[in-house]
């Protein structure tokens, strides 16, 4: 059977308790092996602290937000009011589809991001976007401009084959243009393929099903946003039916490390597939 190995990357810690402690049980799990922190949040400190049982083994990379939280660096025009409070996704997509976002000040945004998550101890091992903000017009050169400082960085592209609807096409579409001026500037981009990303709307146990389906490359990010309260019972049927339909109810289930071993899948981190990655 061919080795394969799965990168669960675990998204939102940093939003709020229900997600630290969501992360908290995930990596308990021993699935889940990464996650994503956002620091414009209220107390990325406490987050940090719900999950520091696990962080000999848990990779902690940048949740880039730009329609959460309160930006580091105070007021941007067009995206922040005058508390520096980011005012959400659909003014954001405004504002950088029509080229207005002020370039240097997000370029100053994302490396203070950045910053913090350095001085808060942390030895960053990816970057990727809350709302996918990173693949954005203006935000995305910044980005760019950034991961040539710190090629170390796994960065997430959003681009699986299997959505298909309007938002997923749009997004493809960004993730590609991405990947193009990254080829402009000459950044050499440390990524792999990535799933996981379909409608919320769809029942985790059949998203969980639908992937392991299709994984076949030799290694795999899964992004996964395990929610404590997301538990629910379930009675589907299907070959994988019997999974529960909580996104962390199924990844705390035994019939998923199962499932990933009868597959010959293993769980790795980013650390796992590139040791030198954020040493401390």
């Amino acid at each position: 059977m061919t080795r394969r190995r799965v990168v669960f990357s675990a998204d939102d810690l940093g939003m709020g308790p229900a997600a630290n402690a969501g992360i908290r049980r995930a990596a308990a799990t021993g699935l889940v092996r990464e996650a994503s922190l956002c620091v414009t949040g209220p107390a990325p400190e406490a987050a940090l602290e719900a999950v520091a049982k696990h962080r000999a083994t848990l990779g902690i990379g940048l949740h880039l937000s730009f329609s959460f939280g309160r930006a580091l660096t105070g007021k941007i025009l067009g995206m922040t009011d005058e508390y520096a409070g980011f005012f959400g996704l659909p003014r954001l997509l405004a504002v950088c589809l029509s080229g207005r976002a002020p370039a240097a000040a997000v370029e100053h945004e994302v490396r203070a991001q950045l910053a913090r998550l350095h001085a808060l101890g942390v030895g960053v091992t990816h970057l990727n976007g809350h709302h996918h903000v990173h693949v954005l017009p203006t935000i995305r050169d910044a980005v760019l401009n950034v991961l040539r400082d710190h090629p170390e960085l796994h960065v997430r592209l959003p681009r699986a084959g299997a959505m298909v609807n309007p938002r997923a096409v749009t997004l493809a579409w960004l993730s590609s243009r991405f990947v193009a001026r990254a080829a402009e500037r000459g950044v050499a981009l440390r990524s792999l393929p990535c799933v996981g990303l379909a409608s919320s709307q769809d029942e985790p146990a059949a998203r969980f099903e639908r992937v392991l389906a299709e994984l076949d490359a030799p290694a795999t990010e899964w992004v996964v946003h395990p929610r404590l309260g997301d538990e629910t019972s379930a009675d589907g049927g299907g070959r994988l039916g019997r999974l529960p339909h909580g996104e962390l109810e199924v990844l705390e289930s035994a019939e998923l490390k199962e499932s990933l071993a009868h597959s010959g899948i293993e769980p790795a981190s980013f650390r796992d597939l590139h040791p030198q990655t954020a040493e401390p």
